[in-house]
This record gives structure tokens, C-alpha cells and sequence, in this order.
């Protein structure tokens, strides 16, 4: 099957699967909420008491649930900080003022806090899943394992096992021991079986590890279900070079490439593959689109002025090499292939010279290149070549024009400006004493 018919088959199957959904996945410092879900910080209600007066703690507490519902954290904290130092034992209190912490990713303080509260209660799941994310996040790594590890052996089945599940994860990731970890985000997925990112990277892992049957399986069963997914075609790319299947590898970024057109990865990787299959006019489309994203990128530049110059487009090619050199100078290799694209560029506009003129000339090739006086430099090489000295001395005569300060024009000019009015005079003599020898 060829790159065209395979991207068709794709793109039908795109149409047919109707508008993209990709899941929204928290992507914070443990991949994790507070407790686990979204619940908020702390409850919505306020603390209930018996007495008409509330004693000043439970203002305090009343308060400080206030400020934290309104995001006004250091209020929030201060107020618990308050509460706390009058009632130390209030573990409901201690707790949302380390959710705060946890929330606002002080790491150490809120340690402090879970250090109290588990000597209090050293078996309740919900600090030490949170004591685990505070390991986790500080490079205690080894008692993040040991403690996300014992959670889940304990309580598999339990209503947190699926977070103490993927901080397991997350550590053992942290560790580089990948080996272990792709087993258990298998058992992740079997109880998230609608989160994406985790089949993408158990996918991932596979590849990783070698396993590029499993893994393609993983992302082609996702494609089905998210066929305009840019990380899934992003991965089934990666993974189809992995395999030496670049035809494959090229229809997913195209495909890619219609819901990404200004995804840089994907064209780069088209631009190399069409470079090495010798499609210099689809490479050239790929470079285009990377200029646009990276208008400075020097080597994006000169590859344009090659694919230009290599595909009948002298004019274009002038002016990347041009605006290369403006950035380096002095690129010996780059200066010749401009100079290049200019010979090329004089010898199409030769005859133009002949039969338009040269001033008209100079006018019309401002459309064609920014660089019209290296371009007539070129054609006067040529004519002098050739010998054409009528020609020649217009070209000058226009550069002169562009350049006055030149000497070598101006002296070149001046010589062949004689030379023709020595000729001119001669031919004007003759002409005058023909018809008086003849009598």
C-alpha cells in the first residue's frame, strides 16, 4: 500500500469518526488532587456549635474555611495557624491546613503537618497517601515506593487503591525501573479504562522495552476510538520509524498534520522523510511550513535556498540565500550557492534584456528578487563571456546607477563607453567620405 491510498484510508476513517474528544487529565506535580478526587480543600459547610457564643477557635476555624473557599491561601493558612496554636488536637483542623500546603506544593511544612497527624492515627490511608505525594515530590523516592506499595497490597480493593496505585507508579518511574511499572499500569488501565494518557503510556513503555507489538496495539485500539488524537498519531509515528516503517511513519504525520498543521515535529520528520525518497517538492512544502513557525532558523533558510534552486526556482532561491548570509557572512559554501542562483537566474533573463531593455528590466525584477543588483552583477559575467558589449554597457550603466562608488564598474564602464564612441566615430567617417570617394 502506497503513502497516498494509506493516508485516504486514515482520513475516511477520520470523517466517519466524527468530532474530536480527548480527555482532560491533571498534569500537576503528582498527577493527583489532595485527597485523590476534586473534592475542594476544605468543606463547604461551616462548624456547627450548640452555645449562642462561639468560642474564638471556632471562629478562627470558621474563618479560616472562609478565606480558603475564596482562594485567599495565606489568610487561610494564618487563621489555622491561630487555630491551631490555641487547639493542637483538632485533627479535622490540622488536616485541611495541610491540604492548603499540599495545594500550595510547600512541601516540608506540610510534612511537618502529616508527621503530627500520623502520630495520632499512624493507620489512616489519607495521610499517608498524602505523607507518600510529599515523599514523592521532596526525592524521598524509596519511602514514596514503600509506602504507595503497602497501601495497595493491603487494601487492593479499597476506594483510594487506585491512587496509591499510580503514585506506585509515578515512583517507581522516578526510579527508571520501567520493567516494573508497565504491569502495573496495566492493572491502572483495567480500572481507568477511559483514560487515554495512560494507554499512550503504557504504549510507551512497551516501546521502551522492546514490545512493539504491544505497544501497537495499544495505540491502534485507541485510534479507533480517537482517530484525530494528536498524541496517538504522534506515537504511532514515532513507533512505526522505531520499526523502519517510514511510509507508515509518514502517513501518521501527515494525518497528524489535518488537525496539526503547525505541529513542528510532524514536519520535520515529513521534510527528512521526502529528502530521503528525492521528493524535493513535498520537502520543500515541509520547510516552507517550518519557516513560517521560524522565520530565522539559518538552516531552515539555506535548505529552502537549495530545494528552491533544485526545483527551477532561481528567484526564490536568491533570496533565502540572501537572507542566510545576512545572519553568516561568511558561509564560503552558502555565498557560492548564491552566486549560483544567480548565474541561473541572469541566464533566464538574458533575452528579456534584448527585447524588453534593461531599465525596464531592473524595474520589472524588483517582483522577482530582492536582490537585483547581484542579479544584473551575474548577467554582466555572462555578457562579457560572450561578448556582447552592447549589452554589457546598459548592465553597467544600471549598476553604475545602483553603485556609484564601484571603481571597477565605473572604470570598466568608461572604457567600453569609449570604445563604443571610437566605433561609433569611425563608423560615421566611413560613412561620410564613401560617397565622396565616388565621385
Amino acid at each position: 500500500m502506497n503513502l497516498r491510498t494509506s493516508l485516504t484510508i486514515l482520513m475516511a476513517a477520520v470523517c466517519l469518526a466524527g468530532p474530536l474528544t480527548v480527555p482532560v487529565v491533571n498534569a500537576g506535580d503528582s498527577g493527583e488532587t489532595v485527597s485523590g478526587n476534586n473534592a475542594p480543600l476544605v468543606p463547604d459547610r461551616d462548624i456547627l456549635y450548640r452555645d449562642a457564643e462561639a468560642p474564638r477557635w471556632k471562629q478562627a476555624w470558621d474563618r479560616a474555611r472562609e478565606f480558603s473557599r475564596q482562594g485567599r491561601y495565606e489568610q487561610a493558612l494564618a487563621r489555622y495557624r491561630l487555630l491551631l496554636a490555641g487547639k493542637n488536637n483538632v485533627d479535622e483542623a490540622r488536616w485541611e491546613y495541610t491540604s492548603i500546603l499540599l495545594f500550595l506544593k510547600r512541601w516540608p511544612e506540610a510534612g511537618e503537618q502529616l508527621d503530627i497527624l500520623l502520630r495520632s492515627d499512624p493507620k489512616n490511608r489519607r495521610y499517608l497517601l498524602a505523607r507518600a505525594r510529599v515523599d514523592l515530590a521532596s526525592g524521598q523516592v524509596e519511602q514514596a515506593v514503600s509506602i504507595y506499595g503497602r497501601l495497595y497490597e493491603e487494601q487492593p480493593a479499597a476506594a483510594d487503591a487506585g491512587e496509591a496505585l499510580s503514585g506506585l507508579i509515578r515512583a517507581l518511574e522516578a526510579q527508571q525501573k520501567g520493567a516494573l511499572v508497565l504491569p502495573l499500569l496495566e492493572q491502572l488501565i483495567l480500572r481507568r479504562p477511559g483514560d487515554t494518557s495512560l494507554r499512550i503510556k503504557a504504549a510507551e513503555l512497551a516501546a521502551d522495552a522492546g514490545q512493539f507489538d504491544k505497544a501497537q496495539e495499544y495505540l491502534l485500539a485507541l485510534l479507533a476510538r480517537h482517530p484525530r488524537d494528536p498524541r496517538v498519531l504522534r506515537r504511532l509515528a514515532l513507533l512505526s520509524e522505531r520499526q523502519g516503517s517510514q511510509e507508515a511513519a509518514a502517513t501518521y504525520w501527515q494525518l497528524l498534520l489535518v488537525n496539526a498543521p503547525q505541529d513542528v515535529q510532524a514536519h520535520r520528520h515529513l521534510a527528512r522523510y521526502f529528502d530521503r525518497t528525492d521528493n524535493r517538492t513535498e520537502e520543500l512544502s515541509h520547510v516552507m511550513a517550518l519557516l513560517d513557525i521560524h522565520p530565522a532558523d539559518t538552516a531552515l533558510l539555506k535548505r529552502a535556498g537549495e530545494l528552491n534552486l533544485q526545483t527551477g526556482r532561481a528567484d526564490r532561491a536568491l533570496d533565502y540565500f540572501t537572507w542566510y548570509l545576512a545572519l553568516h557572512p561568511d558561509d564560503p559554501q552558502v555565498q557560492e550557492q548564491r552566486q549560483e542562483a544567480r548565474r541561473v537566474l541572469a541566464e533566464s533573463l538574458l533575452a528579456l534584456v534584448e527585447n524588453a531593455g534593461t531599465q525596464m528590466l531592473w524595474q520589472d525584477l524588483v517582483r522577482v528578487t530582492t536582490d537585483r543588483t547581484g542579479v544584473y552583477r551575474a548577467m554582466a559575467d555572462l555578457l562579457r563571456r560572450r561578448g556582447r558589449w552592447r549589452e554589457l554597457v546598459e548592465v553597467l550603466r544600471i549598476i553604475h546607477r545602483q553603485q556609484p562608488g564601484d571603481r571597477e564598474v565605473t572604470a570598466e564602464l568608461d572604457r567600453l563607453e569609449r570604445r563604443q564612441a571610437r566605433a561609433h566615430e569611425r563608423k560615421t567617417s566611413g560613412s561620410a567620405a564613401g560617397p565622396a570617394g565616388g565621385r
